[in-house]
């Protein structure tokens, strides 16, 4: 137990080490990639080209060790558990779940289901994907989701002092791949997929998990056209996001690409993007611009539900449109002089008019604007928005 303990130590240091980019800025999205989990609930757009296939590569290594080992990840490696066994617990096991089999399976498959149909609720169950977002939460003090993405870990906390490690045992989507792979070994070796189990066990279990899979498909179709259409005109993804319903089915909420900006311009959405959108990340410029060198989101993103950009791409992403408010611009409505907007964007995107008196007033070219939000953060009137392009 002693020896547990310190490996379980290490690997927690290793995973806050990386999640928090002390190393290299793409870490995170590394780490959180490193899930099958995530990417199985994205088999739908990875099916059709809606991501990229690149980015279930750091998923092998679970896979093969699911394969080779199965739970030693998560006896000895995940954070989450070792969080787990070192807080106190009322009891070992819940012996009415005991009678269940394979309750972690059912959780899985239920989520599958409406992961396919709807949007990646299984990716956003994963265990590394909880931690990872709590961690987000905590070093980033200036984004709205801190508390609520929190609320998941302490409800897994909280479960497990009711009885020790129940999360990982009946409900952990990971754990239950985990324990498919060992499952599917014993059946390739010994023709049998469950040792020591009557026939009518294993029927009973495929049945409840073709039952978990079918409600679960049920479900998502069930919730998929009540998805929202709505989307705020002030709505600005980031650069490299998927079309919006794509954006929305494959983001999984983790939080890096939030926490990763450095102007503190990425903030989760509420509403903004209808029920469905919940959490997902979008610009406001007032906060902070998109920097013209920055590509850390992409890099990011386990899911590729933000595209990787180059510079050069990264420069030419147009992810919105500036527009002058004359009524509050100081030069068109005050013949004021002023023209912050043009001094400071970096991509020549506003003309100067010359009213009366020589006042150089504002004209936004819809050619060459980014929708960075450079002029709406500096503009000292609010004279300047920033809408996404239609």
């Amino acid at each position: 137990m002693y020896k547990q303990r310190i490996v379980q130590f290490i690997s927690f240091v290793f995973f806050i080490f990386f999640l928090s980019r002390f190393l290299f800025e793409g870490s995170a999205g590394f780490i959180t990639a490193l899930s099958p989990v995530v990417h199985i609930g994205n088999i739908r757009a990875l099916m059709f080209g809606k991501t990229a296939l690149i980015s279930i590569l750091p998923a092998v290594f679970l896979v093969v060790m699911g394969w080779c080992v199965g739970r030693f990840f998560c006896l000895h490696l995940c954070p989450l558990g070792f969080l787990q066994d070192i807080l106190p617990s009322m009891r070992k096991r819940f012996a009415v779940l005991k009678n269940i089999p394979g309750c972690n399976y059912l959780v899985f498959c239920m989520l599958f289901g409406v992961s396919i149909m709807f949007v990646n609720v299984l990716g956003s169950a994963d265990p590394i994907i909880i931690f990872s977002r709590a961690v987000n939460a905590i070093m980033s003090p200036k984004a709205g989701y801190r508390w609520a993405f929190l609320v998941p870990l302490v409800g897994i906390f909280l479960l497990s002092i009711i009885s020790q490690r129940a999360w990982c045992w009946y409900v952990c989507p990971l754990g239950a791949f985990f324990d498919g792979c060992t499952n599917m070994k014993k059946h390739l070796c010994a023709k049998k997929v469950f040792t020591n189990e009557n026939p009518s066990d294993g029927t009973k279990r495929n049945f409840m998990v073709a039952a978990a899979t079918t409600s679960g498909l049920l479900i998502g179709a069930g919730i998929s056209p009540l998805r929202s259409l709505y989307a705020d005109a002030r709505l600005i993804r980031p650069p490299g996001a998927l079309p919006e319903e794509d954006f929305k089915r494959i983001c999984i909420r983790c939080g890096n690409c939030i926490n990763v900006c450095p102007t503190d311009g990425l903030q989760p959405t509420l509403v903004e993007s209808g029920w469905d959108g919940l959490f997902t990340p979008r610009l406001i410029p007032r906060i902070g611009e998109c920097d013209e060198y920055c590509r850390r989101c992409g890099y990011a993103c386990p899911t590729h539900a933000i595209k990787p950009l180059s510079l050069e791409q990264k420069r030419e992403e147009r992810i919105g449109i500036a527009r002058v408010d004359k009524e509050k611009c100081l030069g068109w409505s005050d013949n004021k002089l002023c023209f912050i907007c043009g001094e400071v964007c970096s991509y020549l995107a506003i003309d100067v008019y010359r009213k009366n008196k020589n006042i150089p007033c504002p004209v936004i070219r819809q050619d060459a604007c980014r929708g960075c939000g450079l002029c709406e953060k500096r503009c000292p009137t609010y004279a300047i928005k920033v809408y996404k392009r239609t």
